[in-house]
C-alpha cells in the first residue's frame, strides 16, 4: 500500500494518502516527509485536492478525518526540499 508497484506502473494518490496516515499514525515525522518528498506529493495539487475531498467526506469528529486534517495542516506548514526558490543576497545586487 503506497509502494512502488510491479511493473513500475504508478501508485495511485488514494494508495499514497493511506500510506501516510500509517506513518503518521506512527507517530514518525520524518518518515512522513520523506515520503512526501520522495515522491514530490507537496507540490502535486490533485494530491492536496484530494485529501481536502477525503476530509470533507469523513465522519465530522472520526479518526479518519483527523489524521487528514492533521496530514493537510503539514502539507501547509512545510515547504518542499526541492524548492528551488533562493534568497537574494547582497552580492547580487551589486
Amino acid at each position: 500500500m503506497g509502494f512502488e508497484s510491479v511493473g513500475g506502473r504508478e501508485v495511485p494518490l488514494i494508495d499514497r494518502i493511506h500510506r501516510l496516515m500509517h506513518l503518521w499514525r506512527e507517530g514518525d515525522v520524518r518518515k512522513v516527509d520523506d515520503y512526501l518528498d520522495e515522491y514530490a506529493l507537496r507540490q502535486n495539487e490533485l494530491f492536496g485536492r484530494l485529501i481536502q475531498s477525503l476530509i470533507e467526506l469523513s465522519e465530522q469528529a472520526g479518526e479518519e478525518r483527523s489524521l487528514l486534517e492533521s496530514l493537510s495542516n503539514h502539507l501547509g506548514s512545510k515547504k518542499a526540499k526541492g524548492d528551488t526558490t533562493r534568497l537574494l543576497r547582497l552580492d547580487d545586487v551589486t
